[in-house]
């Protein structure tokens, strides 16, 4: 028996290498997704802050401050704008 590797050998370890290699790459990728997905995510959020923060503002000034009687909800500035009961 020769001390070098057979061809098996050889190819076996060439497709563990490869399979490896394929890995680390779907890894990485999935990585590289999970990161562009936060920040999308994170990114959304704020801009959503940013509207709430902007109805919160702009609802008093439009349908006239809110009433003693029933506050302005966080449902009342996620809810579409709607005319001023008269």
């Amino acid at each position: 028996m020769s001390s070098n590797p057979s061809k098996l050998q050889l190819k076996r370890e060439r497709r563990q290498a490869n399979r490896a290699r394929l890995d680390e790459q779907q890894r990485a990728a999935r990585e590289e997704q999970i990161e562009r997905t936060s920040a999308i995510f994170w990114n959304s959020l704020a801009g959503e802050e940013q509207r709430r923060e902007l109805r919160a503002s702009l609802i008093p000034k439009i349908f006239g401050a809110p009433t003693e009687q029933r506050p302005l909800t966080i449902d009342d500035l996620q809810s579409p704008f709607q005319q001023k009961p008269k």
